[in-house]
């Protein structure tokens, strides 16, 4: 058992370590996979005994593996909090910091920083992340610091046409009406051929 353990810890990118327990006459033992593990200059106030319970470290502490957006972290780990993250929407691509909302509509809403919409690979980092096109959470920083949010959805008539996100540009959407407009990230809900 605990060389299954092993292997399936060695297969998986988010694991670094183990814990593991032989089933007790109760039938309950422990089989566990840690995204962290312990540094040696550790202190051991950080560790938990428990008796007959086997920790086995198999990486580095520092995790390899980033998730892909803040839904990719809501299906891993359920009762994550709301909060700053770091991701990797392209696999091999830049980690960012985003702020992940897990408590509005279900969670696993991911809000992009100002700064990830500069650049040339900006629209390969956000069309990952819109993975839901049915609903998107919008949150606005007002000058005054309040970010009031709402949960924004296609129109009841129009449901069969999925929402859209551009990355400093409108490509099948009306053209935005603001000449002062600097990078900006765009919400398409109704395609512009709907509108001829």
């Amino acid at each position: 058992m605990r060389s299954l353990l092993s292997l399936l810890c060695t297969r998986n990118p988010r694991c670094v370590s183990t814990n593991f327990k032989a089933p007790q006459p109760s039938g309950k033992g422990v089989c566990e996979l840690n995204d962290q593990g312990m540094a040696w200059t550790a202190d051991k106030k950080d560790l938990e005994y428990e008796a007959g319970v086997i920790f086995t470290q198999y990486q580095n502490i520092e995790r390899t593996y980033h998730y892909k957006s803040c839904l990719d972290i809501r299906a891993v780990i359920p009762d994550s909090l709301s909060g700053s993250y770091s991701i990797q929407p392209v696999p091999g691509g830049k980690v960012i910091t985003v702020y992940c909302e897990m408590a509005i509509a279900g969670g696993g809403f991911t809000f992009v920083p100002r700064t990830a919409i500069r650049g040339i690979e900006s629209q390969q980092l956000i069309s990952p992340l819109f993975t839901n096109r049915t609903q998107v959470l919008m949150r606005i920083q007002k000058k005054d610091g309040a970010q009031p949010y709402t949960l924004v959805e296609q129109l009841p008539e129009y449901k069969q046409h999925l929402l859209g996100a551009r990355v400093n540009n409108y490509d099948g959407y009306t053209s935005p009406k603001n000449s002062h407009m600097g990078d900006y990230l765009l919400l398409g809900i109704l395609p512009q051929m709907l509108l001829e």
